[in-house]
């Protein structure tokens, strides 16, 4: 590696081993298309199904009309003003066929460990990203979305950030969001045998901290290769030395491979 590669390496670890705002991005909302079985929202005069077995928040901004409404046998409906659900009228949709059915995708299918499911607050445009590190990391502080509604898999293990936000609340005191978590709200939108913890601890190197998420690098490369059966590649032997002080280990996720990645 070249003094210019070494350079930008020493920026962008910079740059990713600061505290962040991690934003959850995904939602479980009844109008966005991706909710729902070929990605288009329930036709007026639809059969609605959501899975039985299932459990989820789901938030309902318009009206619809339908012809029937499967619930599963756990979970809310959120209406906002002026939405609601209602028979068809005697005129027909011609793009809702007869018998139609709308299925609602499982709401189980969003992971804590997916870094694509992120997004920072303060992401530097232009730089390289490891992918572990768009997962939050320890002295992060989590935003999950107050105008929609969520739910995450938090999969096995404990993880602690800095600060959680949720419903219009900010959890610094982990006796806090434990009694949130347990609570039917928090159950509805976090699930998995895994725990969540707050440690209201700032970086205080200038340098930056260490992320913290080396051990779960497993769970990350398996949420990012899902869609390819989840085979991730050998952990490394140990971790490669970074900026400063701070170790850093790293993979490369062979989805976004190129040439550059053999460069």
């Amino acid at each position: 590696m070249g003094a210019l590669g070494q350079l930008l390496l020493w920026l962008q670890l910079w740059a990713l081993t600061r505290a962040a705002y991690k934003f959850w991005v995904p939602n479980t909302d009844f109008d966005d298309p991706t909710n729902w079985s070929q990605n288009r929202t329930p036709c007026a005069g639809a059969t609605v199904e959501f899975p039985a077995d299932k459990v989820a928040s789901v938030l309902v901004r318009a009206s619809h009309r339908v012809s029937e409404l499967l619930l599963p046998l756990d979970g809310e409906l959120i209406l906002v003003s002026g939405a609601g659900f209602s028979t068809p009228s005697t005129t027909s949709d011609p793009d809702c066929m007869a018998g139609s059915r709308a299925i609602f995708s499982d709401p189980d299918r969003f992971s804590w460990y997916d870094p694509r499911l992120w997004r920072s607050g303060n992401a530097t445009r232009g730089l390289f990203c490891v992918d572990a590190e768009r997962v939050p990391c320890r002295h992060d502080d989590v935003v999950f979305p107050l105008d929609s509604s969520f739910r995450v898999g938090l999969g096995p293990g404990a993880r602690s950030v800095r600060s959680v936000s949720a419903l219009g609340q900010t959890f610094l005191r982990d006796d806090d969001l434990a009694a949130f978590l347990t609570s039917r709200a928090g159950r509805l939108r976090f699930h998995g045998p895994g725990t969540l913890h707050v440690v209201p601890e700032a970086c205080a190197d200038p340098s930056g901290c260490a992320c913290g998420n080396d051990e779960v690098q497993p769970l990350v490369c398996s949420a990012l290769l899902q869609p390819l059966g989840g085979r991730c590649p050998p952990a490394p032997h140990g971790p490669r030395e970074g900026a400063g002080t701070a170790s850093h280990s790293y993979f490369v996720n062979p989805l976004f491979a190129g040439d550059e990645a053999e460069a």
